[in-house]
């Protein structure tokens, strides 16, 4: 009988200390932790490089017969100019002075020619003076208009409107037949040329925006690839994007380029709310993780796949990159980002913060 009272006793000592232990379970802390909500984000990467802005300027050459001394130079680089504006003016007063003579002439053969006509209808000259006259007046008339030309060649006009480049000359230079004056261009024109490395071509695309960012404007200018070169034979790809020019740029200027170079589905974790130790269960795979998902209140580990594509790497210092396909882990998934203690598969847990994913990254 006491061999039984004692196995009693034992039973119930045995069913206390499991109770005991169950409510010692039941109230222990759990561990925090930030997580991160996973949603699909537009990863974006960029190129930058310098570039030239061009147009296709018209080029204002010298059209006198003889070199000719710059009188005087009306407009200055960049100048906004209206078809038909004075630009230059080349010496002209030996012209002007050659027209007023050529005038008097002119005047002077047309009263006679005009007076023999009448005498003619007289029949009191002959009609060999008649022609004479008339030839007189004519060869007049056709050299005044011949120095006239030589006048309007000598005033250098803006052809079309737009907007002026620099003059390689100064007042007072003189200038030949065929010497380039300036180019006008027209705004509406625009485009920057640059270079990128020719495995790029597969991921730009035409119509594709492009940031553009000059040096003494704060503002960005949006341009669009107008162009891609299929030629690639040095390894570069040469590439224009159009936009137009709200800013008065001028064709030669220097200018720098963002060129978004693809867009990708990607999970992004920010590294710096990252601590590696409470993310990621270490692994030896170059390809893969394992990191840690809270699914109802408790640690489970999912593979995931890190996103490497040709020369763009997983990681961009600011944020670490994981592909969306080729994983089981569905978007909504909480991903743990930071722990106050170490957390492992089955840990309980509960979420002190929880931050979002972001919906675009270009960089």
């Amino acid at each position: 009988m006491i061999k039984s009272f004692t196995l009693i006793i034992s039973f119930l000592l045995l069913i206390n200390s499991y109770f005991a232990n169950a409510d010692t379970n039941k109230g222990a802390a759990k561990t925090k932790v930030v997580v991160q909500t996973l949603e699909s984000t537009s990863y974006q990467p960029t190129f930058s490089t310098y570039g030239d802005v061009k147009n296709d300027s018209v080029k204002i050459k010298s059209s006198s017969a003889n070199s000719k001394k710059i009188l005087g130079i009306y407009f200055k680089n960049g100048t906004k100019v209206k078809k038909g504006d004075l630009l230059i003016q080349l010496d002209n007063r030996q012209e002007i002075a050659d027209l007023a003579a050529l005038e008097a002439e002119v005047a002077n053969t047309k009263f006679r020619y005009e007076s023999l006509k009448k005498l003619y209808d007289k029949k009191i000259v002959s009609l060999g003076d008649l022609n004479k006259a008339k030839a007189l007046y004519l060869g007049a008339k056709g050299r005044m208009e011949i120095k006239k030309s030589d006048l309007q060649d000598l005033e250098i006009r803006a052809p079309i409107s737009g907007v002026t480049t620099a003059s390689p000359f100064h007042d007072g230079d003189v200038v030949t037949t065929d010497d380039t004056l300036l180019s006008i261009y027209s705004p509406s024109g625009m485009y920057v040329e640059y270079s990128l490395p020719a495995y790029y071509k597969s991921k730009i695309k035409l119509g594709e925006d492009v940031a553009l960012e000059v040096m003494d404007h704060s503002q960005k200018i949006k341009a669009q690839v107008s162009y891609i070169s299929p030629d690639i034979s040095d390894g570069m790809i040469t590439v224009q994007a159009a936009f137009d020019n709200n800013l008065d740029l001028y064709s030669g200027e220097k200018i720098r380029i963002t060129q978004t170079i693809g867009k990708y589905d990607v999970y992004a974790i920010p590294q710096a709310k990252m601590d590696v130790s409470c993310t990621i269960f270490p692994s030896n795979s170059t390809s893969t993780q394992t990191v840690k998902i809270i699914e109802n209140g408790t640690v489970v580990y999912k593979n995931i796949k890190l996103f490497n594509t040709d020369d763009i790497p997983f990681q961009d210092g600011e944020y670490r990159f994981y592909s969306t396909s080729g994983t089981d882990i569905k978007p909504g998934s909480e991903l743990v980002l930071n722990c106050e203690s170490p957390v492992f598969k089955g840990s309980k847990v509960e979420i002190s913060k929880k931050y979002k994913s972001p919906e675009i990254i270009r960089g």
